[in-house]
C-alpha cells in the first residue's frame, strides 16, 4: 500500500475519532474532510470497509460512509 494510501486511511479516521456521527460521500470526505484527492479517498475506503472499521450505505445513486459503530 502506498503512503498516500495510507495517509489518507489515517486522515479519514483522525476525522471520524473527533466526529464520530459524521457521513458523507466519497467526494465530501475528499473535499471537506480531509482536502484529499477523489482517487486516494476511494482506495483508502475500500481498505477501511475491508478493515471492517468504517461501514458504507448505499442511497440511490450515492454512498454513505461513516464509522463503524462498535456498540452492542
Amino acid at each position: 500500500m502506498s503512503s498516500s494510501i495510507q495517509e489518507t486511511k489515517n486522515l479519514i479516521l483522525q476525522y471520524l475519532k473527533r466526529f464520530p456521527q459524521a457521513k458523507d460521500t466519497p467526494d465530501g470526505i475528499a473535499h471537506w474532510w480531509i482536502n484529499r484527492n477523489k482517487e486516494d479517498v476511494a482506495i483508502a475506503l475500500k481498505e477501511l470497509i475491508r478493515e471492517d472499521l468504517i461501514f458504507e450505505k448505499n442511497l440511490g445513486n450515492k454512498k454513505l460512509y461513516g464509522l463503524m459503530n462498535r456498540e452492542g
